[in-house]
């Protein structure tokens, strides 16, 4: 098969063209709800604890490291890919426009995600250690009162938010992430481990969590470089379902599609993991644990998300899931009790071991109701 790797930056200019600012909830909505501004986010503990880990590695003490994740979550739930709802401030730390651009520059020059959790924390822990000149990071790194340490770090790098009940929540979420934190191990997390989950508040500085940003121009490059097409003449469903994988799963850095594809090479797009796949026992296997855990979900998002993507089916460790073309197809299900062609000849590839293949109907064309899926497709709870 053909893939489309996905290199993960772009220009400034392309960064800050971002879709127009999401509507208010309205009843029935999926948009997350607002929840109590001083407490900390649900769902949140294993980008919270990601953050926290790497800053205590850093150097700096519990209590300062609690305060940096009091005021992360306050203003973006710990989701690197929120955006304000003026389009004003991005990422993890809501950088405004100029510190945003200074990021986007580096991770253009480097060629790495701008919506990866990862390089935004070493983002921020390198813009920490440099300054400003009126910032004593040396003073800050040894704080122990998590609530000091959140008002000191908000004071310093966000001024503009100056609300004292802002400031109020802001410590009480980091006193209540102290205690949830101070005792973890210091062995640093996978941050592919943080991506992919579902936050169920939006941040209470109002940023959006639902919206998936344009894909950058080095992504479209890649993408015709290695698939031969366009990406700009993929169908407008597999154009939003790209954007969505890209912005949420930069673990995953290959998309690709090619001539043949299923139903066409428009309306299909392969989601490669990062290690493959392998053989095992004289059966196919993914390769590498996280890989695994990213992929399914990855399944479990599209499938949720089915009817903003027209998604057609999905299939995964030879398993193949249709939402809702015929009633009673709502499961996984053997791909080999689908197809009839040479599917099951045991390749790894060919089985869907080393990728997820995602088909959508053409532009608009699906309105049925979505089932929440119950299993994994290796028949494995979520």
């Amino acid at each position: 098969m053909i893939t489309g790797t996905v290199t993960s930056s772009a220009t400034v200019t392309a960064d800050t063209s971002v879709s127009a600012p999401a509507k208010r909830k309205k009843p029935g909505s999926t948009t997350p709800a607002v929840c109590d501004p001083s407490a900390t986010t649900p769902n949140a503990f294993v980008r919270a604890r990601h953050v926290f880990v790497e800053l205590r590695n850093a150097g700096y003490s519990p209590g300062a490291a609690a305060g940096v994740v009091g005021v992360l979550d306050f203003r973006s739930a710990l989701a690197p890919y929120a955006i304000s709802q003026d389009s004003t401030s991005y990422g993890i730390a809501q950088w405004p426009v100029e510190r945003w651009q200074e990021f986007t520059a580096y991770t253009e020059s480097t060629r790495v995600n701008r919506w990866s959790p990862k390089r935004q924390v070493l983002w921020l822990i390198e813009e920490m250690a440099a300054g400003p000149e009126t910032f004593d990071s040396a003073g800050f790194a040894t704080t122990e009162d998590a609530g000091e340490a959140a008002r000191t770090f908000r004071q310093t790098y966000f001024p503009a938010v100056a609300e004292p009940e802002s400031l109020d929540a802001m410590a009480s979420r980091a006193e209540a992430w102290l205690g949830q934190l101070k005792d973890v191990p210091l062995t640093p997390v996978d941050p592919a481990k943080t991506n992919g989950i579902t936050v169920p508040c939006a941040p209470a500085s109002g940023a959006a969590l639902d919206r998936c940003p344009m894909v950058p121009d080095s992504y479209k490059a890649a993408f015709r470089s290695f698939t031969g097409f366009s990406w700009e003449r993929m169908d407008s469903n597999a154009q939003m379902m790209t954007r969505c994988a890209y912005n949420n799963f930069p673990y995953i850095q290959s998309h690709g599609t090619y001539n043949g594809h299923s139903p066409n090479w428009t309306q299909a797009i392969d989601f490669f993991m990062p290690y493959g796949c392998t053989y095992s026992g004289g059966r196919a296997v993914t390769r590498n644990a996280t890989d695994l855990m990213v992929g399914k979900r990855l399944a479990r998002y599209l499938i949720l998300n089915a009817k903003k993507f027209g998604l057609d089916y999905v299939i995964f460790q030879d398993r193949i899931r249709n939402p809702d073309e015929r009633a009673g197809e709502s499961y996984w299900r053997q791909v080999g009790n689908w197809r009839r062609d040479n599917y099951n000849n045991g390749d790894c590839v060919n089985t869907h071991f080393d990728h997820i293949h995602a088909s959508v109907y053409r532009g608009n064309g699906w309105a049925a109701s979505t089932p929440k899926p119950d299993l994994n497709p290796d028949g494995k709870p979520w």
